[in-house]
């Protein structure tokens, strides 16, 4: 596949703030594409995904309403790399080719400027030679754990263990092309998403 022209990938690690950025650039007009609701698309009892998965974990995932148990895949993928393997080996070329075909939806309808892409886990699947730009977002880990405590009910001890399973930030700045720090308010972070914007358009 080649590379998607004139797009952005957003990424940065869990509590980072990667989603509240891609929202202020939605509001200040540019087109976002999220992978990670793409994936619960394709997950549900519909989409292209779901039977594959009950094939790899079982019915055991199953809730009462025929839905996946996301909560049980990630304590199982947390303990097994190889399932976690083969269910990136199913999710990601679907999630790809979603993507693929959203673009090209909008470069069809003369949508012309620039398309954002919000992928959590970017380097860690090796998506980024997908994208000719990547845009981190980034946080202390002391934030991050606040984050990841406030908005989805973790422990420290399990906020860690999150981080800590993801690449190091340090690595990821030297691969991307641009880095905005989230470490303060919401309105700061506007402010500095205006910047790039700035940047980005001259």
């Amino acid at each position: 596949m080649k590379r998607f022209e004139k797009t952005i990938a957003v990424t940065g690690g869990i509590g980072s703030g990667k989603s509240t950025a891609c929202k202020i650039l939605k509001e200040n007009g540019f087109y976002i594409i999220d992978t990670d609701e793409i994936t619960r698309e394709i997950s549900q009892p519909n989409g292209s995904a779901y039977t594959k998965i009950i094939k790899l974990f079982g019915p055991s995932i199953l809730l009462k309403d025929k839905t996946l148990n996301k909560d049980k895949i990630k304590e199982l993928i947390l303990t097994n790399p190889q399932l976690k393997n083969k269910l990136e080996d199913i999710l990601h070329p679907l999630i790809l080719n979603e993507v693929k075909r959203k673009i090209q939806a909008l470069r069809e309808n003369d949508y012309d400027s620039y398309i954002f892409v919000e992928v959590p886990l970017l380097f860690e699947a090796g998506w980024d030679k997908f994208f000719p730009h990547v845009l981190l977002v980034t946080a202390p880990i002391k934030k991050r754990i606040e984050r990841i405590k406030q908005y989805r009910n973790m422990s420290s001890s399990k906020a860690l263990s999150f981080i800590k399973s993801q690449l190091p930030d340090e690595k990821k700045k030297k691969l991307s092309t641009w880095i905005i720090t989230n470490d303060k308010d919401i309105q700061t972070l506007k402010h500095k998403i205006k910047k790039f914007l700035k940047e980005l358009e001259s």
